[in-house]
């Protein structure tokens, strides 16, 4: 049963109580509305923004942008007229511009940017003129321009640079050239575009030398070494090294590939052919395979494999220093196998397997010693999987997806200890996860998306401040009506269907949907009050603990702060939406009015059941509108 009445919403508005806002998590716009959701993805902070590519029902996937409020989060451009889309991805930000692919309909998937402005917005060169598609990727700076790989439908894909302008726009150098019958221009397929000292370092493929390391200096473009020579089976293809994994470190590349004899190591480059040799062979019976290079301080740390203690991590203090075994988290020969490595307020953090507590959060100072265990979020050797690892305005505290069991994969705050390792908010209660992803910091907040009930997957805001305490509260009553708005939580991320004493608490920003819901006996008339959140104002035997009100009035002894909204003993509409259908539920769904913003209202109902006698109070709800 759903009713909707304005009536009843202009009176809940006029009787609600007033108080301070908490902290910020909350979904920053139902683009798409209902469940099937935006999808907001390829998120990019430029400008005070984070911009991101969205579906809008009228509009397509669109370019859109906010800056952590509800009120600015918007569309940023309309690049494809109509419900095509431009469909923007592979954002980056090169030289204080936003680049970005999209098509608008006339010259196909080209090179965009942007300053920030709409007039500021423009196709930069259309690189494969006509309705056919260049796809840019990886944009890369170096020497104050803009290295990318394209397809110009005659040379392949090969390595392109703009200066920001149609006439700066050109091909770098056709590396793979010719063609084959069918499948038309060979392409060399640029990859992993890294800058590092002079030079801009990449992975290409000429036909000749398989996937191997290349270098342009702004001048020439050339192979650095045939790091693993010759051919092999079965049609005498060209070996490939495949360097991955590229890093600059003090001025040198370094990178993993495979030489064919040794293995995949960890290698170095300085652009030329003698500067580009194995930093060390750690895995002397196969290989390493170093992975997640990542720069703390002044040394760099990633995970390899000896062969002895399984997938660990390592450090490096210098390009031509031999690496050690950071730490066995794992002792032996089993792997911890390290990921995730991010550094926040000059600390790694990573999820690792310690073989005890599953795949958890961990934190290292790049030392043996400074290295351990933050939290064991999923208890016992159950993983909580932390991902996305996120720093919250440069650290010590970070952001991170973590599933604990009973809440499914959320968001989760961490300082580095293990009583301020938290869960933020349980978006998607009572159902599974919400699977938040894109996590992208803008200043004190992180914008990531997320998929709500009723929503779908939408752009959110955290803070990272867990829901306050906010009272004692009590769990509902066992075959009594309950009340929730919005899927509202206690602080500790369970939802009011957990039945767990609370308080709840629930945030809305303005003009998205509330909804308010009963369920409980068929027939019960609810009376709803507000009033200030003060537990324990008082406790009446076999009905419960009233959490609302500004406690008794000196004179009268009588309960005080407290305004009846609306009830359900009397006739008429606005009374009878507050009495439980025949299957036992009221869902009131109502926009969050902008009169309240910046209010915190404390909500609680007597449940009653056919006549006058209480029969307990409701579990209460302090409802923030930002």
């Amino acid at each position: 049963m759903r009713i909707r009445s304005p009536q009843s919403i202009a009176l809940a508005v006029l009787c609600l109580f007033a108080l301070s806002a908490p902290a910020q998590t909350t979904v920053l716009a139902d683009i798409q509305a209902g469940n099937v959701g935006s999808n907001p993805a390829n998120f990019v902070e430029f400008g005070g923004f984070v911009y991101f590519a969205a579906d809008d029902p009228s509009l397509g996937r669109e370019l859109f942008r906010s800056d952590g409020t509800a009120a600015n989060t918007a569309l940023f451009m309309d690049l494809n007229p109509g419900s095509a889309g431009s469909n923007p991805s592979d954002l980056a930000v090169v030289n204080g511009v936003l680049y970005f692919q999209a098509d608008d309909g006339v010259n196909g998937a080209e090179l965009w940017k942007t300053d920030g402005t709409p007039g500021g917005t423009v196709l930069v060169a259309d690189i494969r003129p006509g309705l056919l598609s260049s796809s840019p990727r990886f944009m890369t700076g170096f020497n104050g321009n803009v290295y990318f790989q394209a397809d110009d439908g005659m040379a392949g894909r090969e390595l392109w640079v703009t200066d920001g302008t149609a006439a700066g726009t050109a091909m770098v150098m056709d590396i793979n050239p010719g063609s084959l019958p069918i499948f038309g221009p060979n392409s060399s397929n640029p990859s992993n575009l890294t800058a590092s000292g002079f030079l801009l370092y990449f992975t290409a493929d000429d036909g000749a030398n398989g996937v191997e390391l290349w270098a342009h200096d702004g001048f020439s473009t050339f192979l650095v070494l045939d790091v693993f020579p010759g051919t092999g089976p079965p049609f005498g293809n060209a070996n490939s090294s495949f360097p991955s994994n590229l890093i600059d470190f003090g001025g040198f590349l370094m990178f993993s590939a495979t030489d064919g004899v040794f293995g995949t190591e960890l290698w170095t480059s300085d652009g030329s052919p003698f500067g580009t040799f194995a930093v060390a062979d750690i895995n002397s019976a196969g290989s390493s395979f170093p992975a997640e290079l990542t720069l703390i301080g002044s040394q760099l740390v990633f995970t390899a494999d000896d062969g002895a203690n399984g997938r660990e991590l390592w450090s490096l203090a210098n390009p031509f220093a031999f690496p050690s075994l950071l730490v066995d988290v794992n002792p032996g020969p089993n792997s911890s196998n390290p990921t995730g490595l991010t550094v926040s307020g000059g600390n790694l953090f990573f999820a690792a397997d310690d073989g005890v507590n599953g795949s958890e959060l961990w934190k290292s100072d790049g030392t043996a010693p400074g290295t351990q265990l933050v939290a064991d979020i999923a208890a016992g050797s159950t993983s909580s999987s932390a991902a996305s690892i996120t720093p919250l305005a440069g650290g010590p505290n970070v952001v991170f997806v973590a599933d604990d069991g009973p809440h499914g994969a959320e968001i989760w705050t961490s300082d580095g200890t293990a009583a301020g390792t938290l869960l933020v908010i349980d978006i998607d209660p009572c159902d599974s996860s919400s699977i938040p992803g894109d996590l992208t910091a803008l200043g004190t907040v992180v914008i990531f998306q997320a998929t709500a009930p009723g929503l779908g997957s939408e752009p959110w805001v955290t803070d990272g401040n867990p829901v306050p305490p906010l009272g004692t509260g009590q769990a509902p009553q066992p075959g009594m009506a309950v009340m929730d708005l919005n899927g509202a939580l206690e602080p500790g991320g369970a939802p009011v269907c957990s039945g767990l004493p609370g308080p709840y608490a629930v945030q809305t920003s303005v003009g998205s949907l509330a909804s308010l819901q009963f369920s409980g006996a068929a027939g019960q008339p609810i009376i709803l009050m507000s009033g200030a959140i003060n537990p324990g104002a008082a406790t009446f035997p076999n009905i419960g603990q009233l959490d609302i009100g500004a406690g008794f009035d000196p004179i009268t002894g009588l309960l005080s702060g407290i305004t009846i909204v609306a009830s359900g003993l009397d006739a008429g509409l606005l009374n009878q939406i507050f009495v439980t259908s025949a299957m036992g539920v009221v869902d009131l769904q109502f926009t969050t009015p902008a009169s309240l913003a910046g209010q915190q209202i404390g909500l609680q109902a007597f449940m009653f059941n056919g006549g006058p006698t209480v029969v307990s109070l409701s579990n209460a709800i302090a409802w923030t509108i930002l």
